[in-house]
């Protein structure tokens, strides 16, 4: 070859050079905008759950297409209880059922560190490097409890903490089987938005759950203070009645219902010591009338 060939031969692995930059940074700003894409169907999504049912059915509708994967799992924590609910578990499009449960393995390590973990290729060696537990019967990653039997089949795994502040409120983890490395930055990303937007859920439902019970406590406390007044004011206008304590034991009724009532009076005793004794004035709901109450209660204190 000449000079000349040589000097063309440059030019030609320039623009070749240039123009496989150029697709790369094509291809980059692409899957930048796929992905933010994403997090906007994501937001939009999510957003529109009232509730915990709602929020389930539209992962479950939705997270195929956002992240890929063989089995999705949303997990929830009560830290109080040390104990992990499931309401969302599909595997290979079927879905799965889980009773509450001490949490354990890759789960509690989740939890535990509050950050994502993304597993795949030498999957064992990974989770021994962590510290994650092994099962002694199939040597495999524990999964979610402390059992031998629940172990990580998958060939690859990624499991980002649900947290609101710094409380872990719960895991949504997905795996994938046959693909060792299914899972990359982008797709922990996308999954962390949908966590984020998972605990804004969770924290509405919680704090509309706390004001429905504090309108409820109010609206009941105002029902009772209305019935004290309207007690209070048959018994004030039977005041000077001889069935007064009868009137009383009806409004009392009223504001805290009871079974049994009875209204005792400290009568002075007749004789020359007139000592002070206890006397049932009327009674509800007693088989024995104030009399025989009254002598029961003079035949104890014998």
């Amino acid at each position: 070859f000449s000079a000349a060939d040589l000097d063309l031969g440059q030019i030609l692995a320039g623009q070749a050079a240039s123009a496989f930059t150029n697709a790369l940074r094509f291809f980059d700003i692409q899957q930048r905008l796929n992905e933010q894409t994403i997090i906007n169907q994501i937001i939009r999504a999510v957003g529109r759950a009232g509730d915990l049912q709602q929020l389930v059915d539209i992962l479950r509708a939705r997270m195929g297409s956002w992240v890929p994967s063989d089995s999705i799992a949303l997990t929830f924590y009560d830290e109080a209880r040390n104990e992990a609910t499931v309401p969302l578990w599909v595997e290979n499009g079927r879905a799965k059922e889980m009773a509450p449960f001490v949490p354990g393995g890759l789960l509690r390590y989740v939890l535990q560190i509050r950050r994502a973990l993304r597993l795949g290729g030498d999957v064992l060696a990974q989770c021994r490097e962590l510290g994650i537990p092994i099962s002694f019967i199939t040597h495999q990653p524990l999964r979610w409890t402390a059992e031998p039997g629940d172990v990580l089949t998958a060939d690859s795994y990624l499991g980002v903490p649900i947290l609101f502040g710094d409380k872990a409120l719960g895991v949504l983890a997905v795996e994938a089987f046959g693909r060792s490395q299914a899972f990359d930055e982008r797709h922990e990303r996308i999954l962390a938005t949908i966590a984020a937007q998972v605990a804004l859920v969770m924290d509405s439902r919680r704090l509309f759950e706390q004001t429905s019970e504090a309108l409820t406590a109010a609206q009941d406390r105002v029902t009772q203070l209305e019935a004290l007044a309207a007690a209070l004011s048959v018994i004030a206008s039977a005041l000077y009645s001889e069935d007064v304590v009868g009137v009383t034991l009806e409004q009392f009724e009223r504001a805290i219902p009871y079974d049994r009532a009875a209204f005792w009076r400290r009568d002075a005793g007749a004789g020359a010591v007139r000592e002070l004794r206890w006397r049932a004035a009327d009674a509800r709901g007693y088989p024995e009338s104030p009399d025989q109450l009254t002598q029961a209660l003079v035949a104890d204190s014998r």
